[in-house]
């Protein structure tokens, strides 16, 4: 299969492909930015965190201006935003996706349910390969475990899209502006969406770090997460004001 887009995994074992690879090989013949805010980031069918994950770049020369704000699609979302092109390359682009989804399926199919003997035996000895690398870095990062755990958030933080669904209310793209227009979250810069200072001393937000890898680079992306002290605070502020 001729590879028209890079398909990565990412930290969670799921398949994603940069968006701008996807909009350059889409040839949509509109600026990039326009085009992933209409179809993407406005879009009420994609949430943030969950579909899609935006990300810093730096160029070549990190001192060249600010870095270009990036994403990280899934599969299946790179599958529908193509979708959205009604032309020859728009179909090729999503029968593309539809062939890696083929694979991806055919990969995480285990040994027994697979009727060719030769096909069953290739995929157990890969089973038996993964299983054993598994093991060996259980035991490389077990000493690592207790200092991974002291620095993840609590258990009671959610993403600003999951209590907008809890809300049910505002959709996530609303809430979040909603948030900017109070002056809780930044609305400009590398940091838009994140809680300024004075709502983080006040334990309403927390700001999770986490490695994100995309097309063989790894990327530090911040997550803004409510706590539940400000889960509280934020159903209350949208009863009322602030």
């Amino acid at each position: 299969m001729k590879e028209l887009i890079n398909v990565t995994t990412n930290e969670q074992g799921s398949k994603v492909v940069d968006a701008r690879e996807l909009w350059t090989a889409l040839e949509v013949g509109r600026e990039f930015s326009k085009w992933i805010n209409k179809h993407l980031i406005e879009s009420p069918y994609f949430v943030e965190n969950e579909d899609y994950v935006v990300f810093a770049k730096n160029g070549d020369n990190s001192r060249r201006g600010r870095p270009s704000i990036e994403y990280a699609i899934t599969l299946d979302t790179a599958k529908k935003l193509s979708m959205t092109v009604n032309t020859d390359r728009g179909n090729e682009v999503r029968n593309y996706f539809l062939e890696c989804e083929k694979k991806v399926n055919q990969m995480t199919t285990p040994s027994y349910m697979i009727d060719d003997p030769i096909q069953r035996a290739k995929t157990w000895i890969k089973e038996a390969e993964e299983k054993k690398k598994l093991e060996q870095k259980i035991e490389e990062d077990k000493d690592k475990v207790s200092f991974a755990e002291q620095i993840e958030v609590s258990d009671n933080s959610i993403l600003i899209g999951q209590f907008a669904k809890i809300d049910g209310r505002y959709g996530q793209n609303k809430l979040f502006s909603i948030l900017r227009n109070k002056g809780v979250l930044m609305d400009t810069g590398n940091r838009k969406n994140e809680p300024y200072q004075q709502f983080m001393d006040r334990g309403y937000f927390e700001v999770k770090e986490t490695a994100q890898e995309v097309n063989g680079t790894v990327y530090t992306r911040r997550t803004t997460m409510l706590t539940g002290k400000g889960q509280t605070w934020l159903k209350k502020c949208l009863d009322k004001t602030c």
